[in-house]
């Protein structure tokens, strides 16, 4: 898979797991609500750094299991499972980089549109390069799965 079909589908998935939700509280409970969402979207400094030890846990375990096969041949199952296992939840860090990025493209727009202030449009930009950023790691996170897979 190459990275235009990476970006593709993530920012497809993005939309359904952020935009979506927030176009339907958008229409149903307004702007202050979708803004409250978007605050409760954002989780803990504490939660994104687990996720980022258990992506990093998936990377060292990555490069373990590469290792071991150039080196000794299989890996041990205990070593496949672990590897597995941290995939599976260290890319649970990606649901929510989409979720984010999703529900910053779709609801910064009509915020902007009910505040159209400077600090607003600035917001905008803001907001709109932290979806990109987020989209940019989904894509890296997903090719580094997908080169790692293929070797094992």
């Amino acid at each position: 898979m190459n990275i235009r079909k990476h970006a593709f589908k993530s920012i497809v998935t993005g939309i359904f797991l952020g935009g979506v939700p927030s176009i339907l509280l958008a229409k149903s409970s307004g702007i202050p609500e979708l803004m409250d969402f978007m605050r409760a979207l954002n989780p803990p400094n504490i939660v994104i750094e687990f996720l980022v030890l258990l992506y990093l846990a998936y990377l060292s375990l990555s490069a373990a299991v590469l290792l071991w096969k150039r080196l000794v041949g299989p890996a041990p199952q205990w070593l496949v499972f672990a590897h597995s296992f941290f995939g599976d939840a260290g890319f649970a860090l990606q649901s929510v980089l989409l979720a984010i990025a999703g529900a910053l493209f779709v609801s910064l727009p009509p915020v902007v549109w009910v505040q159209p202030e400077p600090v607003s449009i600035a917001a905008l930009v803001f907001g709109y390069g932290l979806a990109v950023g987020a989209i940019l790691t989904s894509c890296l996170m997903a090719a580094s799965r997908e080169y790692v897979e293929a070797r094992i």
